[in-house]
């Protein structure tokens, strides 16, 4: 068996929650780790974390075998989220155009708080498929890395796909089932309560009945 120590984020679980997918921010790499630890106190902070949040963490296993990882030490480093949005077409922003307006396959539109000037929310769309890869299904396994998004701007850890000078602290990535592109919204710190209300406008239409045509 091997033991990994290393800084990684969590992407979310498989559809029956008995594993949980982390992203190696260190070493770029996806691991898929038993969602349950087996120790109280390790268990005790996993209950405490969300998909986004990012951790310290000692993972043990085979890496000649497919199953999971397991958890031997986690310590809650970050509590940036991360939401997949699925099943919508609804976009609380000007997606649409902001498509029609795209630069080099890539179209940015930045809101901003009209008494404050600061940004509230940073509205990106790019179509769902590069260099022959399907962005939605290969980023939401850690095959497209997120972390260009999280990251700030001016910094030696990589390139940073976010105009917001800290990166995003909040991310949804949406997948339209209409239209040709993605939609990136990233928030920056501080924006805890736009943030909230942007997301749960979201997710309502997510949940409302389908609409006939």
């Amino acid at each position: 068996m091997t033991t990994v120590s290393s800084t990684y984020r969590i992407l979310g679980y498989d559809g029956e929650q008995a594993r949980q997918l982390l992203f190696d921010i260190e070493n770029e790499a996806p691991v898929w780790v038993r969602n349950g630890a087996s120790t109280a106190a390790v268990q005790q902070v996993l209950d405490d974390t969300i998909p986004g949040n990012v951790i310290g963490a000692s993972v043990e296993g085979d890496p000649s075998s497919d199953d999971p990882w397991e958890y031997r030490d986690v310590q809650i480093v970050d509590r940036t989220t991360l939401d997949f949005v699925d099943g919508t077409n609804y976009c609380p922003g000007p997606a649409e155009e902001t498509w029609r307006e795209r630069d080099d396959n890539v179209g940015i539109t930045v809101f901003e708080d009209d008494q404050t000037g600061q940004p509230q929310v940073e509205l990106q769309v790019h179509p769902k498929e590069h260099d022959g890869q399907q962005v939605w299904d290969d980023i939401r396994v850690g095959r497209i890395p997120i972390e260009p998004w999280f990251r700030p701007q001016n910094t030696e850890q990589g390139e940073s796909l976010s105009v917001l000078p800290q990166g995003a602290h909040h991310l949804i990535v949406q997948n339209p089932p209409d239209h040709p592109f993605l939609i990136f919204h990233s928030f920056p710190e501080g924006s805890a309560q736009f943030f909230q209300e942007y997301r749960t406008d979201l997710i309502e239409h997510v949940r409302a009945p389908t609409q006939t045509r």
